[in-house]
């Protein structure tokens, strides 16, 4: 009889958790709705555009799921691989790596595999597109003859062998930990085809889908209403029909309200400014603040979470531009940074110590590739330790002055302007710090600021209509289409290695369009430079032997090589390493960061959440306006 017993409640202890696992999900049950301010608005949630400004890429990195991550201990993880290996055949000359995807889906419901990823990885090497990221690819086979129109894509060393699996191929070998860093790039973020097709895609929640932690459920740009909603993406990693709602990400919903009128809210409080948000933070109504006001930058620079963000706010000089010239002879403008001279001097004479302590939060930029940026494969040797300072830090106009006077430049005769984005106050601080500095050589400096601007009445998309309820963002348009004299921009990392920056100011790696339509309309292929204009053999050798070269140890050296050669000839000019600084309330917890300085927020929630209403939260959802669509999504309403 006892055996009896004994073998019943053994079967019960294994039917029971069947049973508890059986149980329907709580679909009544929401979570935590949080108001933070992550960070200032921004207009285009492609991952591709969120590498010329940080303050995209920390939205960014909370929607799409990449390949791999690198944690704040700058270890590198698995995120959407399941597993990967290696093989070789040196007789043959193969050499792949072969990752196997977990099983998730899109925000819609679909399947992402891996089609999805090679789909990503073809756009950016489409020769009709522009992105330096291709610079984190050209390890793969046919990868940089593709991107120049010498093959197609049935050249690519990457196929897709079955619907979850991909293997990627090398012409020889390579440090494969390296490469594999690269692939927790943001930008390469798979996407699926029959949603990028679409333009404007990003600019709208109804047309994208999303593979990470969150969703974009509302965002407004009204003046005088904008706000951004987040939401639980209900799809991340989880089987709807058995896991819990908050198996994965914990918030509902995260709240960023960048302006509201005072009867929006509850509590009868309008917010216009970034000032605001630090108010309503230090008055417990926002928890978190991931963008302090240039302003208030004293006052919290003891109690703010600094890093360094791995970005370097540049400023990139356009070669190809004709600036005004009031010399004779030179009636139709002059190219003046053509001249590497002119590039330096206009280098020397910044005050680089002065615009850091005036920013705060950064350092004096002592090269081009920021703090942060491995050198081989760890985080603890990185490649500003390696290689060392390259720029001085103060000003030199003694020095400055008699380059220009070397070239027979005389600064009185040239006006030219500096391209900054609009409402960043720290931007257009360091701008007015520039334009000083360069004003005491003598030339005449102005300031172009650039904002973003709704859709035109003649400009209807497919449908026929007009999409106002997006915004084409002006900054971005003049720096990719090379339509600026001097623009100012951080150049973020796409990747934690040294060559995701450097590689794009070599003429074969520069990850720009090579493909175009001619004057008569006709295609024509040519491969072209940096941005900036820059084209250097001797710098274009140094990357191409960097990528044949088989050892970490081995391609950082040649990189050390390329900096200090880049640093020279000065196509673009660092000014400082720019630092992410965020206060964040003690009510929150499972707050977690990345080593590219952007925030976690899938496991963030706030004590006794419960005790608080969400009636203001839900408010931001019933008070939008009802252009704005928003996505097919299941939520737990």
């Amino acid at each position: 009889m006892k055996k009896r017993i004994l073998t019943f409640a053994l079967c019960l202890c294994l039917i029971l958790p069947m049973l508890a696992s059986c149980a329907p999900v709580d679909l009544t049950y929401k979570g935590p709705v949080l108001d933070m301010y992550i960070t200032q608005q921004i207009y285009d949630f492609d991952p591709l555009h969120a590498y010329n400004n940080e303050a995209q890429l920390k939205v960014v990195s909370m929607l799409f799921a990449t390949l791999y991550k690198i944690g704040e201990n700058g270890k590198l993880e698995k995120d959407l691989v399941d597993s990967d290996y290696t093989s070789e055949n040196e007789l043959t000359g193969e050499y792949k790596l072969t990752i196997k995807l977990k099983s998730t889906k899109w925000s819609n419901g679909e399947v992402l595999d891996a089609e999805d990823v090679l789909t990503t990885i073809e756009r950016i090497l489409l020769d009709e597109n522009s992105n330096e990221a291709a610079a984190v690819l050209m390890d793969i086979k046919g990868a940089k003859e593709i991107k120049q129109g010498d093959a197609t894509m049935g050249d690519l060393g990457v196929i897709s062998t079955k619907s979850d699996t991909l293997e990627f191929s090398f012409t020889h070998r390579i440090d494969y930990d390296q490469f594999k860093l690269g692939l927790a790039s943001v930008a390469l973020a798979p996407l699926p085809a029959e949603v990028i097709d679409h333009p404007d895609w990003a600019k709208k929640p109804i047309t994208a889908v999303y593979s990470g932690p969150f969703i974009v459920r509302a965002v407004s740009y009204e003046e005088g209403n904008r706000y951004l909603t987040l939401e639980r993406n209900a799809y991340y990693y989880r089987d709807k029909t058995e896991d819990a709602v908050d198996k994965f990400v914990t918030p509902y919903r995260i709240l960023v309200k960048y302006e509201q009128p005072e009867d929006i809210e509850l509590e009868q409080v309008a917010i216009s400014t970034p000032e605001d948000q630090i108010n309503l933070y230090n008055q417990g109504k926002v928890l978190y603040v991931g963008d302090i006001p240039l302003s208030l930058r004293n006052d919290y620079k003891e109690s703010a979470k600094i890093s360094d963000a791995m970005s370097t706010h540049t400023y990139y000089l356009n070669q190809n531009a004709l600036v005004a010239s009031a010399k004779a002879g030179e009636e139709d403008g002059f190219a003046l940074f053509a001249i590497k001279e002119v590039r330096q001097a206009l280098s020397l004479v910044i005050d680089r110590t002065a615009i850091a302590e005036s920013v705060v939060f950064a350092k004096t930029a002592t090269g081009i590739v920021p703090n942060g940026v491995y050198a081989e494969k760890a985080a603890n040797a990185t490649f500003r330790a390696k290689v060392g300072e390259l720029i001085a830090a103060n000003a030199d106009p003694t020095a400055a002055r008699a380059l220009l006077a070397t070239a027979n430049i005389n600064p009185a005769d040239y006006s030219f302007s500096i391209t900054v984005r609009d409402k960043d106050d720290v931007h257009i601080a360091i701008a007015e710090a520039v334009a000083a500095a360069w004003s005491t050589l003598g030339f005449n400096v102005s300031i172009v600021k650039l904002g973003v601007e709704g859709k035109a009445a003649d400009e209807p998309d497919e449908s026929g209509e007009v999409q106002t309820d997006i915004r084409d963002d002006l900054f971005n348009e003049a720096l990719e289409g090379r339509k600026f004299e001097v623009i100012a921009a951080d150049l973020v990392a796409t990747a934690v290695t040294a060559s995701s920056v450097l590689a794009p100011f070599a003429y074969d790696y520069s990850g720009a369009a090579s493909y175009y339509l001619d004057e008569n309309g006709k295609p024509n292929w040519e491969a072209t430079p940096h941005v900036s204009g820059y084209t250097s053999e001797d710098y274009n050798t140094l990357i191409k032997k960097s990528y044949a070269a088989e050892k970490a140890s081995e391609r950082a050296n040649i990189l050390a090589d390329a900096e200090k050669l880049l640093v020279e000839d000065m196509p673009v000019i660092p000014i400082v390493f720019n630092q992410d600084a965020y206060l964040a309330s003690s009510e929150l917890t499972g707050l977690s960061s990345s080593i590219f300085a952007y925030r976690d927020f899938s496991r963030v929630s706030r004590k006794n959440w419960e005790k608080y209403v969400v009636t203001t939260a839900e408010a931001i959802i019933t008070k939008a306006p009802e252009k704005t669509p928003t996505p097919e999504v299941e939520t737990a309403e």
